[in-house]
């Protein structure tokens, strides 16, 4: 298994472990995670749509926890840019939605990546 494949596994199964808990911020740092493998995986329109749905709710909760790096947030504003209507579909989901769609998402899982 590659080293996407991996943090595809990874994140999905701390995804699972936050909505079992109930953590929102966790939650919301996740889907983010989610998404960054989805710029890796190539699939930048699923990437906007995660990534403005995170932003989106971090905005409702004031929540300022940025768990990118800024070579990460540049990336997340060239994709903004580019998936412009991606983005603002995921920017009308509800943190539900997003939490939907990342679980449904398979970036890198089964991969050689």
């Amino acid at each position: 298994m590659g080293r996407r494949a991996l943090s595809a596994a990874a994140a999905h199964a701390a995804l699972r472990t936050a909505i079992d808990a109930r953590l929102v911020l966790l939650l919301v740092d996740t889907v983010e995670t989610i998404a960054v493998i989805a710029v890796a995986a190539g699939e930048p329109a699923a990437a906007s749509r995660l990534l403005a749905a995170t932003n989106a709710e971090r905005d409702r909760r004031g929540y300022l926890g940025r768990t990118l790096s800024a070579a990460s947030m540049s990336n997340i504003a060239e994709l903004q840019a580019d998936q412009e209507s991606a983005w603002t579909e995921g920017s009308a989901l509800t943190l539900s939605e997003a939490i939907d769609l990342a679980e449904r998402s398979a970036f890198g899982v089964g991969a050689g990546g």
